[in-house]
């Protein structure tokens, strides 16, 4: 590694290329920045010393040259400053062409382009893929109206240029020259062939404009292919769900790691996915990247629900969006994977939608913190008993008592007191009001968005009302005034403001909205009239957002017996750690349930359950990409671990085919699953057939503590 002060001349000139890595952010600079280098810039301009401004590291790695005779460097550190600089080059060049042609094309031949090559090496500076469009158009002059940061950069500095007056007096264009390329500076930092530029990469950004966790999982995991499939990948894989997710890719790999049932906190998610992908070859973490692009593709759908191609699923998934209930993601995550595989039809899909809109809704009204949602909906999936269908099971586990899906009765008690106006967010309180006016079944729904929640009794007590609502005014106003009852949708808000009932009635009588109508028919309005309406709106709050199942505590599972949150994981992981010297291989982990020995001959399905039944039940589900896995194998086994790590029974493939033939299986276009039962009977272990065919003893497949079993070995 070499340092040296350098100036921003002597850093550009001759033939070179600065090239911006894929692991390395779009550019991100914003108006502050800019304002900051332009002040910078200005304040060396006008010093009467040639001392001069320091700007900050510029860290490279030198690479092959080209035929054409560039010298490519790779960018470690101190792109943005590099782009902007170049930036400002551009606007300083077409600003001073009318003027100066000569000096304008010396600025474009020898610091922002170059000059007698073709191609990408043209450009001095190579941005990623994203920014490349702009930057390219800045630079060659074709687009700068555009609205990317990079196109508004440049306009910033062609507006400085035209209005910057130093002491009265236009800018000198050479002093100006002189100032930029001269009078600042950095500190050129060029690593060695030793140097690993992805490390450097992560420790040197520890500093500056902060890293996002997204922006870390993408160095680390280019950091992890060779040069040569970089690119393809990137292209193929990683910004595919860039442009579909924005700035919800980093949620998204949040979302996507609490799907697998293990909790993990915002700031620690890049060193969680880390741990589970160290273990992963070159090409495992091409195939994990294939993984995250389709569960992207899943994601997508949550956070854009007009993605969804079924409009009922689509409804749904749009309210809950609204609503906020981000924390149910990494469930549906799970659920969206069972309805894109064809395990649930759309209606199924809905049914669960609104099951947990419901559990939401009433939790709202009963006041239940929603701090406990996170890991709520982590676990959730993992709980479920496999002895049930999907959507009953997920009705079933929230309607436990821990889980504190309010009853009708705790229903009625919050729709009638709950200060719903100042207790929710705007989308919510607006999410309940406009069920409610749907719910009238209209023919032609009306327009419901532009409209804003109105109190019938006002925020502010006239005289007119005060004589409204008699000797009590203040106190039924503090008890009712944002309860439901006393709540509407209305385009009229500001004409309705704190106008007298009869003034309100006629205004209400005009709406297109029934619910309003129907207040128009109320002749006054007060204690008895709001709490007459909450009762109403509770009958139709019981339909819209049905209850759970009535259970007690000692329905609850106990929780000895299921792997939930975080030692989900260590489960599988558990499962491996004792399979592995079995089979004498060191496995490393692919996805959730797949795993292959350095080499990849050697494949490993592992499925775990949790106990049912008093741990005399389990269930696993075998999908048709295990059974893809698993062909492709020298050696492939089958693990399924029962209730705890220190039970597990280990198939190998050759015997596990012919197993598969007399189980119970669904089928979805080209998806097949295969559904596993086994059942403790005394010291045997049965595997349930379809049918009428009789159990199979496995027992002798179990490796545990007290066993000898050994695993037989497959032929060649």
């Amino acid at each position: 590694m070499k340092a040296s002060e350098t100036s921003i001349r002597v850093l550009l000139e001759g033939q070179k290329q600065f090239q911006i890595p894929l692991f390395q952010r779009p550019y991100g600079w914003r108006e502050g920045n800019w304002e900051a280098l332009w002040a910078d810039m200005l304040e060396t301009y006008e010093s009467e010393t040639e001392a001069a401004h320091f700007l900050g590291p510029i860290v490279t790695k030198s690479l092959p040259g080209t035929p054409e005779g560039v010298s490519p460097f790779l960018v470690i550190d101190g792109q943005q400053r590099l782009t902007s600089i170049i930036v400002m080059l551009a606007a300083m060049r077409d600003t001073f062409a009318p003027i100066n042609q000569q000096l304008a094309e010396k600025f474009n031949d020898l610091y922002i382009g170059n000059r007698f090559v073709s191609g990408l090496t043209k450009y001095k500076v190579l941005p990623t893929q994203v920014d490349r469009t702009a930057f390219f158009g800045v630079v060659d002059g074709s687009d700068t109206n555009g609205p990317a940061p990079i196109q508004r950069l440049y306009r910033f500095f062609r507006a400085r240029l035209a209005t910057t007056h130093p002491n009265g007096h236009e800018l000198d264009v050479l002093r100006l020259e002189q100032t930029v390329l001269g009078g600042m500076q950095v500190v050129s930092v060029t690593l060695g062939s030793e140097d690993n530029e992805y490390r450097i990469f992560e420790s040197l950004n520890a500093k500056g404009m902060p890293l996002r966790q997204v922006d870390l999982l993408k160095n680390y995991l280019f950091m992890r292919l060779p040069a040569a499939q970089q690119e393809p990948t990137y292209a193929s894989l990683w910004r595919p769900m860039e442009e579909l997710l924005g700035d919800a890719l980093e949620d998204f790999f949040r979302y996507e790691f609490l799907s697998s049932g293990e909790f993990v906190r915002e700031g620690d998610v890049y060193q969680a996915w880390q741990r589970r992908l160290d273990p992963l070859s070159p090409n495992e973490v091409i195939e994990k990247l294939k993984y995250f692009s389709m569960r992207a593709g899943l994601y997508g759908r949550l956070v854009k629900p007009e993605l969804e191609p079924d409009k009922g699923v689509a409804d749904v998934l749009g309210r809950l969006k609204r609503w906020g209930g981000q924390t149910i993601y990494p469930f549906l995550m799970s659920a969206y994977q069972k309805y894109s595989d064809g395990d649930l039809k759309p209606s199924d899909m809905v049914s669960v939608l609104r099951m947990i809109e419901s559990f939401l809704v009433r939790r709202l009204f009963a006041g239940v913190p929603t701090n406990a949602l996170n890991r709520l909906f982590t676990r959730l999936a993992y709980q479920l008993p496999q002895d049930a269908e999907f959507v009953a099971g997920v009705r079933h586990v929230l309607s436990m008592p821990s889980r504190r899906w309010p009853s009708d009765q705790e229903l009625q008690s919050g729709i009638l007191r709950y200060p719903l106006y100042t207790d929710s967010r705007a989308e919510q309180r607006r999410l309940i009001l406009e069920a409610f006016e749907l719910d009238h079944a209209h023919k032609e729904a009306p327009p419901l968005r532009d409209l804003t929640v109105e109190h019938l009794m006002p925020q502010a007590l006239t005289p007119e009302w005060r004589s409204e609502l008699g000797l009590n005014a203040d106190e039924i106003h503090k008890r009712l005034l944002h309860v439901i009852g006393n709540l509407t949708l209305t385009g009229y808000n500001p004409e309705l403001s704190n106008s007298p009932w009869a003034a309100k009635r006629e205004l209400l009588r005009s709406s297109n909205l029934e619910m309003n109508k129907e207040l128009a028919a109320i002749p006054s309005w007060g204690e008895e009239q709001i709490i007459a309406r909450g009762k109403e709106l509770l009958a139709r709050a019981i339909d819209l957002w049905p209850a759970p199942e009535q259970l007690s505590e000692a329905d609850e599972p106990h929780e000895a017996s299921e792997p939930d949150g975080g030692a989900l994981a260590d489960f599988y992981l558990g499962c491996v750690e004792r399979i592995a010297p079995r089979l004498g291989v060191e496995l490393k982990r692919v996805t959730d349930t797949l795993f292959k020995s350095l080499d990849g001959s050697t494949v490993v399905v592992c499925l775990v359950s949790r106990a049912y039944h008093n741990g005399t039940s389990y269930w696993w589900t075998f999908r048709s990409r295990h059974l893809k896995a698993l062909a492709a194998a020298q050696v492939g086994h089958v693990a399924l671990g029962c209730g705890t790590p220190t039970q597990i029974l280990l198939i190998p493939f050759i015997e596990w085919q012919p197993i598969m033939d007399g189980l119970n299986s669904t089928v979805h276009g080209e998806q097949v699953n295969w559904h596993i039962q086994v059942h403790r009977d005394g010291d045997r272990l049965l595997l349930h057939r379809k049918g009428t065919l009789p159990p199979i003893d496995i027992s002798s497949r179990l490796l545990d503590g007290s066993t000898s079993a050994q695993v037989a070995e497959e032929p060649d």
